[in-house]
């Protein structure tokens, strides 16, 4: 589910933990001033599977960020969900 305020500033984006990898997005997922946030890995491998033109700009941010554990991303990301 997507929520978005009237302003269109903010975004939130609710999903359920039906597979193998969704379950594991949640139990690495941060506590971030008491919400649980995806990790930066978990971000790359969900925009890699969505596969859209508008995640390329975050898909760059995030694989420039230090000491992402690229063997869990591409476990993912050849794996599928």
């Amino acid at each position: 589910m997507r929520f978005s305020s009237s302003d269109g500033v903010l975004l939130l984006e609710i999903q359920s933990a039906q597979t193998d990898f969704q379950r594991e997005v949640v139990q690495r997922a941060r506590d971030e001033q008491g919400v649980k946030v995806a990790s930066p890995e978990d971000l790359i491998v969900l925009k890699l599977i969505a596969n859209r033109s508008k995640d390329e700009v975050d898909l760059r941010i995030l694989t420039a960020l230090a000491a992402l554990d690229w063997p869990y991303i591409e476990h993912w990301a050849t794996r599928g969900t």
